[in-house]
């Protein structure tokens, strides 16, 4: 029975080729432990003192003999007829018995010992097969699933620091086989991520003294010097200061040491010949070695995800097109599908002497082309293009051209060159613009269609610990882009799925790396990716042009609908976006209606281009925008298709956040109208911290006579709510004071329909909060008055809410049944006007009522459904864990301790994201209720669980409720 275990990246184990059932991350943080032991006996004891941290539950040994259970008929499918062999029991402990062979880490830690071993030996060809070999089998952070236990973490680090030394070993060979120019692009990216790795500095400036450039090599050295001095406050190592003194001496045992003859690699022959001593042939006398095909393109470090499809149509492509270029903007993964095709040839010998990868970013003119054609082809002869062009004129082979858009002129020329000149050539090209040479395809690389398969390949915690549809929502809202992906899954330790996507708003600071003190990543790539965003904008008309600035206002993503409000383009709108999309200065993002978005690179480049009169008014237009946006928020949130409203202000926060930046100090009015519409998102998001900061000005702005009256008598309701929300008394006590003070103004100049319900919401909004005091007589009053604007008015909305406050004061007076008459009442008039949120409102403050009173062997549990039925059709957080820690309460009346807690361990998790909790904003019956439950279940069974409730994913927590509710 083959046994396959593979712990480098995702816990994966294969019996016969197939994968093992594990479960969930209890049995694999138990089976990574078994595996780092080695096959010793670890004590039961000890594994329950990991597994838990410290602090076991009292059925912690019969949950580990489950746990062992599970694993056992994962890996030992016939254990159940078979004494185990693979999973035993020794004495007071278990152990894992596998074959030498077995686990992936072992099977990398000898491989990479063999390569450091035929690099020592002056064998490179050797070493660098076996380094390519050992790191290919990486496919994330070792023990991934086993995150967080501090037993993993140890091994994992262990094995980290062997992969860098693995890492430094291929680079090491790569540069000794002469694959110089491979190696300082590898060294490159490598360097971005991490700049204090003296290593690396090295390796770069060694081979880049071996590929001719001295400058470039003592350049990088100083860098290092300066990174390592102004990070760690310290010099660099003795290596790096005697590898800087051997390039000043230009030390002949710098250059690989292999004689150069008939039967030696080429690479040798193009190393020694870069060195600044050695002469070049002439032409005639260049040697090309057409024996074994040899890779010339790049190992890629990590692996490759999602675009088979892809690489197979630009792989057909090559068939019967000489000129093939991938285009798309930046961090889509061009780079990676043309490596992979050309990989792809290598292995089925597509190629005689190739393919072979050249990358110009920083090659800037004519000249720097062709030198780099030179460079990683290898050969020696002067004479420009068209001795390049002589010398290829009779092979077959692909060249691989990476990152042309900010020379594509010249890049064209010399593509344009060699395939005239060479029948048997073919280049594949990776470009933001089309090449334009005669004869070329273009093939434009879409966004990944499984986003999610990438991002669980590069967090592979995620894909045993969070919910797929997360993982795909969070895709999506990246766009599928593979760059946005593989920053959001590095991320991905520190913050949960759900959390990435809630940070998306400011998506272009979260996903982003600091690329300074990288060589060739401050201006070099800068001034390119400029080039070509210019390029692009020169290429549009006038017209084209004033529609990308004036569209370069939307924060995230905009519509048609917006487009044409804030552009005031007329009917150029159309065909002008049109334009703007085909040249890839706007993106569609799709939906209905179709959203588009503007990269931040473009947008920053558009707006610095801007006037600032037009700038101005550009913003003036699209803060009118978001404020006629903003109007009919309120009452959406509330009503039936809140979940709707919801949606839009998802996509449209971007911009309302941009609108209140700029409107906060500027237009004090517009900023308060905004905040006071969308107050609901906030609260029934959950978006607590958010809510606070934005209705921070609220107060100081209510005796404001600049101000009208309904929007500040709307801000400051808001302001109540939020307050109210996150606990906070002494803010909710302060703000009902300057309501109280508003209303009790007679003259208030309520001369329309709207101001009416403006003042009579923040009527009944004083009320509820008077009343849940126990102002009875105060809040019942208010309620009153409410509803003879409802009455006069006929706003059914009124009447619902104004019945609720009066149930809520009668609750609070200790009368029950009136209380039931006017919520039931509230909760009829509701469902038919469709203001669901005080549908549910009353349907909560009636189930309280009913556990008051002692009903809790149905009437409470059944409003309360009917609010979880609510909650989940309008996707309101806040409202949904206030029912869970209300049904806490009935299940602990019942005597049910163990649902009681669990619950609250559910309601506990969200409380995590979010910062809300229920019971610190319901002081008065719910804070003392769950203090009751906490100080009254038992410790052991409390703690156990509520962790389980913790740990429940959101569909078990669905089932889970739905299973006490039922």
């Amino acid at each position: 029975m083959p046994i396959d275990v593979h712990v480098l990246g995702a816990l994966r184990v294969q019996v016969d080729g197939v994968d093992a059932a594990l479960g969930g991350p209890m049995p694999r943080a138990l089976l990574s432990r078994l595996l780092i032991a080695g096959g010793d006996t670890v004590p039961a004891s000890a594994l329950i003192d990991q597994l838990w941290r410290g602090a076991p539950p009292r059925s912690a040994s019969g949950t580990l003999q489950g746990y062992v259970s599970t694993l056992r008929r994962g890996i030992e499918p016939a254990h159940g007829r078979e004494t185990p062999t693979v999973l035993v029991r020794t004495g007071a402990g278990y152990a894992l018995h596998l074959p030498d062979d077995a686990l992936d880490a072992d099977r990398f830690v000898a491989q990479a010992r063999r390569g450091h071993a035929e690099l020592a030996a002056r064998r490179p060809e050797q070493a660098r097969d076996l380094f390519a070999g050992a790191l290919a089998m990486w496919t994330g952070r070792a023990y991934a699933d086993a995150e967080g236990w501090e037993f993993a973490e140890v091994e994992a680090d262990r094995l980290e620091s062997l992969r860098a030394d693995a890492v430094d070993g291929h680079l090491a060979a790569m540069s000794a086989c002469g694959d110089q120019e491979l190696v300082i692009a590898e060294l490159t990216k490598l360097l971005r991520t991490n700049p204090l790795r003296e290593k690396w500095w090295e390796l770069l400036a060694l081979a880049q003294y071996r590929a001719g450039h001295q400058a470039e090599a003592l350049e990088s050295l100083r860098r290092a010097r300066r990174v390592v001095a102004d990070e760690l406050g310290t010099d660099p190592g003795p290596s790096l200061v005697a590898l800087h003194t051997a390039i000043l001496r230009q030390d002949p045992s710098l250059l690989p040491t292999r004689p150069i003859s008939a039967g030696t690699d080429s690479a040798a022959a193009g190393a020694g010949a870069a060195h600044p001593g050695a002469d070049g042939p002439a032409a005639d006398h260049v040697r090309i070695d057409r024996g074994t095909p040899r890779r010339h393109i790049p190992t890629a470090l990590t692996s490759f995800v999602g675009r088979d499809a892809e690489v197979a149509e630009v792989t057909a492509m090559l068939r019967t097109e000489r000129l093939v270029t991938v285009t798309g903007p930046g961090g889509i993964g061009k780079t990676r599908v043309a490596l992979a095709v050309a990989q792809g040839r290598t292995a089925d010998g597509g190629d005689t002497d190739g393919p072979w990868f050249l990358e110009f970013s920083g090659a800037h003119d004519h000249d720097a082309v062709v030198d780099t054609l030179v460079r990683v082809l290898r050969l020696t002869a002067p004479g420009g293009l068209d001795t390049v062009a002589s010398l290829l004129a009779e092979r077959e082979t692909l060249l691989v051209f990476d990152n042309c858009e900010h020379i594509a002129d010249e890049i064209a020329k010399a593509a344009l060159g060699l395939l005239t000149a060479c029948p048997r050539l073919s280049i594949l090209a990776t470009s933001r613009v089309r090449l334009g040479v005669p004869g070329e395809s273009v093939y434009v690389l879409a966004p990944l269609a499984d986003g999610a398969s990438l991002f669980a390949e590069r967090a592979p915690a995620a894909a045993g610990f969070e919910n797929r549809g997360d993982i795909i929502a969070l895709c999506d809202a990246l766009d599928n882009l593979p760059l946005a992906i593989e920053l959001a899954a590095a991320r991905n330790s520190v913050l949960s799925v759900r959390q990435l996507r809630e940070r998306l708003d400011d998506r272009f600071a979260m996903l982003r790396h600091d690329r300074r003190g990288a060589p060739g990543a401050g201006g070099d790539r800068h001034i390119s990716m400029e080039a070509a965003i210019d390029a692009s904008y020169r290429a549009l008309d006038d017209s084209q042009r004033t529609l990308f600035d004036a569209l370069s206002v939307f924060e995230g993503s905009f519509d048609f609908t917006a487009a044409e409000a804030v552009t005031g383009h007329g009917v150029r709108l159309l065909p002008d976006l049109e334009a703007l999309i085909d040249s890839s200065m706007v993106t569609v993002i799709g939906g209905d209606p179709r959203r588009y978005r503007i990269l931040e690179t473009l947008r920053q480049y558009a707006r610095e281009h801007l006037a600032a009169d037009v700038a101005a008014a550009i913003d003036t237009a699209h803060l009118e925008w978001v404020r006629e946006f903003s109007r009919p928020v309120f009452a959406g949130l509330q009503g039936p298709d809140s979940l709707g409203w919801t949606r839009r202000i998802d996509v449209e926060m971007p911009n309302i956040h941009a609108a209140l930046v700029r409107s906060r100090t500027d237009d004090p009015v517009a900023y308060l109208e905004i905040v006071g519409n969308i107050v609901w998102y906030w609260y029934r998001r959950g978006l607590i911290d958010e809510g606070v900061r934005m209705l921070d000005p609220v107060v100081a702005a209510a005796g404001d006579p600049a101000v009208p009256i309904a929007v500040r008598l709307r801000a400051l309701t808001g302001a109540m709510m939020i307050a109210y929300l996150c606990g906070d008394l002494a803010s909710l006590l302060s703000t009902m004071g300057v309501v109280d003070g508003l209303i009790a103004d007679g003259d208030l100049g309520l001369e329309t329909r709207e101001d009416r319900f403006v003042f009579a919401d923040a009527t009944l909004t004083l009320g509820n909060f008077q009343a849940g005091a126990g102002l009875v007589e105060e809040g019942s009053a208010r309620a009153r008055v409410a509803l003879e604007i409802a009455a006069s008015d006929d706003q059914g909305w009124l009447e619902t809410a104004a019945r609720m406050v009066l149930g809520a004061a009668a609750f609070r007076a200790g009368d029950h049944e009136t209380a039931g008459v006017e919520f039931t009442r509230s909760v009829e008039i509701g469902r038919e006007r469709g203001h669901d949120w005080v549908v549910g409102s009353s349907l909560w403050i009636h189930a309280k009522c009913d556990i008051a009173g002692g009903r809790i062997d149905g009437p409470a549990q059944r409003k309360l459904a009917g609010l979880v039925d609510i909650t989940r059709s309008t996707d309101d957080l806040t409202s949904w864990m206030t029912a869970i820690d209300t049904l806490a309460c009935v299940a602990f009346r019942r005597g049910d301790h163990a649902t009681a807690a669990r619950l609250l361990g559910v309601v506990a998790r969200h409380t995590e994201r979010t910062g809300y909790r229920p019971d610190a904003m319901d002081i008065v019956d719910l804070g003392p209720w769950v203090a009751q439950i906490r100080d009254e279940v038992d410790d052991d069974v409390f703690a156990e669980h509520h962790a389980i409730g913790r740990a429940l994913t959101d569909a078990e927590a669905d089932d889970f409720v739905a299973a006490c509710l039922s």
